[in-house]
């Protein structure tokens, strides 16, 4: 399989999936409550408002309990009733942003109760104002959350941030990509090797003959600890391919979010089972190239940051904040000593002095040599790309 490839923000993460690819299906949702984008014109998106106002405060049944205007984002926010649900209110958030075909209207879905009410539109309000245009080959290097056409700058209000995004190659249509990246909460699921090690359940037990392993075990990328199986399903005897990587992640961390990313063959876009366009090595490829390239996306401060505009002029050069976390080969934003992250297993080197515009380097882990070699006590050393987080500045340094 011959394909370019293109880098592509999803989340706060950057994946690089086939120049011939198109998105199929996506769902974003910030703080719990789901995302929604609608192509419009402002002077339209305007009427949609005052139409959507209109009709709540006529609504008999579920009526307009309060409103609140978002001049920042040309936007409002209306909370009204819930006939299903009388302690329960909808809350709906409009924002709009220009892009190069007119403008984009994001509209956010959720819920709320007569005592958060107030808070819960002025956190609404907030991420409202957060979310501007954004092409899709755009890389902000800001902080924030990509979506697609869409960014939403800095934090969210509360530490929850979803995407799901399936991908179709467009000269293989039986080959779809997901890719969800979802903020834990304060309980972990199962690792991808647990559950895949739990028993069949009785109604699957009949089917185990059909799948055959290719691959199963660790798959780490840089810092992000990462398990794979890779199975094919002979069913009909036409071998799709079922490849699934996943992360665990940290509980309710932005920077370190469970990650799943799985690579399906063999269906069409009628969803009927086809034989796969991918030989069992091209799949292995395509899905190692894919996995092997999800990293976080390194930021510099944005224009509300206390280190100031970065693209604004100024006799006093503005230092980039503490903590700022760029990867490996990437260029450095600022000199200063950087650290690898703390749990990597093995790692030498962890702390460095890097110098501005220097490549970031990898860092290095030391492992046993297998075999005779480790019997008598060799060692290998190996390179592994990693996130570096810059915790001194160049005075510092020594």
């Amino acid at each position: 399989m011959n394909s370019s490839f293109m880098t592509v923000c999803v989340g706060r993460f950057l994946i690089e999936v086939p120049h011939a690819t198109k998105v199929i299906d996506e769902k974003y949702e910030i703080m719990g409550a789901r995302l929604e984008f609608t192509r419009m014109g402002l002077e339209k998106h305007k009427e949609f408002l005052l139409e959507r106002e209109k009709a709540l405060r006529a609504d008999k049944n579920d009526p307009l309990k309060k409103m609140a205007h978002v001049p920042k984002a040309q936007g409002a926010v209306f909370v009204y009733g819930d006939d299903d649900a009388p302690v329960i209110y909808k809350i709906e958030g409009y924002a709009w942003s220009k892009d190069l075909l007119g403008g984009i209207q994001l509209k956010i879905n959720g819920l709320t109760n007569l005592i958060n009410m107030d808070q819960r539109i002025q956190t609404v309000s907030t991420e409202l104002a957060r979310f501007r245009h954004r092409r899709d080959n755009d890389i902000p290097a800001e902080d924030g959350f990509c979506v697609n056409g869409g960014f939403f700058a800095g934090r969210p209000s509360m530490e929850s941030e979803f995407a799901l995004i399936y991908y179709r190659l467009t000269q293989h249509p039986d080959v779809l990509v997901k890719i969800i990246i979802s903020v834990n909460g304060t309980n972990l699921e199962p690792t991808l090797l647990q559950r895949n090690s739990e028993p069949l359940p009785p109604a699957l037990k009949s089917q185990a003959h059909l799948f055959k392993m290719l691959r199963r075990g660790k798959h780490p990328v840089g810092p992000l600890a990462g398990e794979e199986v890779l199975e094919l399903f002979n069913n009909k005897g036409l071998g799709r391919h079922e490849f699934y990587w996943q992360v665990q992640g940290k509980p309710t961390s932005l920077y370190e979010p469970a990650i799943s990313f799985e690579l399906i063959t063999g269906r069409d876009t009628a969803g009927q089972e086809v034989k796969p366009s991918l030989t069992n090595q091209q799949a292995i490829e395509l899905f190692d190239r894919i996995v092997n390239s999800i990293r976080l996306r390194p930021t510099t401060p944005g224009k509300t940051s206390d280190a100031g505009d970065p693209n604004s002029p100024s006799p006093t050069p503005k230092r980039l904040p503490l903590g700022t976390k760029v990867s490996s080969l990437r260029s450095c934003p600022e000199t200063g000593v950087y650290e690898c992250p703390a749990g990597a297993p093995g790692v030498t080197e962890r702390r460095m002095h890097i110098k501005q515009h220097q490549p970031m380097p990898s860092a290095f882990v030391v492992t046993r040599r297998r075999g005779v070699a480790g019997f008598f006590g060799g060692q290998v050393q190996k390179e592994v790309e990693t996130i570096w987080t810059l915790v001194a500045y160049d005075k510092d340094a020594s």
